[in-house]
């Protein structure tokens, strides 16, 4: 008698156990379906503002570009110039 009610509560607790892992299983594959249902109809609403901004940020990005090459310019041709002197210097130099 003794081993019965054993055997009858192990094969009671492995059935309870399948059916615990069977619907932890089924949460994750439930929230994943309807984030995808969400989102297909989400995306749509959100595309053109996300356009808006990217072409917002990138005409920033042009223009930084744009005011960091006219700072920079001045500071580049005088190097540029000053390289260029001091290699001819060295040069006229040598030949002596």
């Amino acid at each position: 008698m003794h081993q019965s009610t054993l055997s009858a509560g192990r094969d009671l607790s492995l059935i309870v156990l399948t059916l615990e892992i069977a619907v932890l299983g089924l949460i994750p594959g439930i929230i994943l379906y309807y984030t995808t249902r969400w989102l297909s109809g989400f995306l749509p609403e959100v595309t053109p503002f996300l356009r808006s901004i990217t072409a917002r940020v990138r005409t920033v990005e042009q223009q930084g570009k744009a005011i960091m090459l006219k700072i920079a310019m001045p500071f580049v041709l005088l190097h540029s110039i000053v390289t260029g002197m001091d290699e001819t210097v060295s040069v006229i130099l040598r030949r002596r």
